[in-house]
């Protein structure tokens, strides 16, 4: 029993020494200037993208918990497979959703199109 307390007790403990690194590493980013935009300027797609992106991973998990649920009923085992599902969808379609958004805006650059 000891064991397993020292092992669950130094995984939170790196996952909280890489939060703080990624906080602080993000803290030091420099964010470009953005110049304000005209009356006329487009507009970006990138917040209905990111809000299907996040719809879409839960519904994902939300029907991969269900499932799950009706196979063994245990609400803490379909809490778990609901967040980890839904997080993990969000990650692969939050890079698919960017990889595109930016291939097009690369795209539109290159053309001298714009939206």
């Amino acid at each position: 029993m000891a064991g397993w307390c020292v092992g669950s007790l130094l995984q939170y403990l790196s996952s909280a020494f890489g939060l703080v690194a990624v906080a602080l590493w993000y803290r030091r980013l420099t964010a470009p200037v953005a110049a304000p935009a005209g009356p006329g300027a487009a507009r970006s797609s990138v917040g209905p993208v990111l809000l299907l992106v996040a719809a879409a991973a839960i519904l994902i998990g939300g029907v991969q918990a269900t499932q799950a649920y009706a196979h063994v009923p245990v609400i803490y085992r379909t809490l778990n497979i609901f967040l980890t599902r839904s997080l993990a969808w969000f990650a692969v379609l939050y890079l698919v959703a960017g990889t595109v958004v930016t291939l097009e805006q690369d795209h539109d650059a290159a053309s001298g199109t714009h939206r």
